[in-house]
């Protein structure tokens, strides 16, 4: 077995493996009904890789073990309202009639607040890190390192000096801590509101690209 993963561009045969290491390392199966859980996970997966300019898989033994993307250029104060009112009309697009809410409407208040969190922020960014996974049987071989790199050089090759990414407390969001990137943003959102377990932290991390 050859460990040593192998770098390409995304292509359209992967698509299927992306959508089910997203669903998979969210757990939808937990939080969605099943007849929804194909169009919630693939929606999450187009809205990354639509804003992302490079989209970096890896391989190891020929199998798919991973992906990051990365997006280049400045996101500017025009940009970032014109998006949170496309989430605000989207909302009110898939609010029900009686006033119910279902989990895709709950998810895009989980946009709006990191769109919040990005917009409250006085600088600019010249990069952005849309999506970031490993497939779990890959990790803890300094895969996910691996990858990082490959945006930082994307990021130098682009002459980006300063780059955001969103986590949450459900993902290893100490990974991007230990590669120098600092929490400057968090909001704690309910999925129900009558249940504080159900309590889950939204971050906005931002980073320095080194010299290479």
């Amino acid at each position: 077995m050859d460990l040593k993963p192998q770098y390409r561009e995304l292509e359209e045969k992967d698509y299927q493996d992306v959508l089910d290491l997203v669903t998979e390392t969210w757990n939808y199966a937990e939080w969605v009904q099943p007849d929804m859980i194909a169009s919630m996970a693939g929606y999450f997966l187009n809205d990354a890789l639509l804003v992302s300019d490079r989209c970096i898989v890896a391989e190891i033994d020929g199998r798919f073990a991973g992906i990051v993307t990365a997006s280049v250029g400045q996101c500017n104060r025009l940009t970032g309202f014109l998006m949170q009112q496309q989430l605000n009309i989207l909302m009110t697009l898939t609010a029900d009639l009686s006033g119910r809410i279902g989990v895709f409407y709950q998810y895009l208040q989980t946009k709006k607040i990191n769109q919040n969190m990005l917009n409250s922020v006085t600088g600019r960014f010249d990069g952005h890190i849309p999506l970031f996974i490993v497939k779990s049987e890959f990790k803890g071989m300094g895969l996910g390192s691996a990858l990082f790199s490959q945006v930082m050089d994307i990021f130098r090759l682009n002459e980006v000096k300063n780059y955001f990414l969103f986590s949450d407390s459900a993902s290893n969001h100490d990974f991007y801590r230990h590669k120098g990137m600092t929490k400057i943003r968090n909001h704690t959102f309910l999925w129900d509101e009558a249940d504080p377990a159900t309590a889950e932290d939204y971050y906005l991390f931002e980073g320095r690209v080194a010299k290479g």
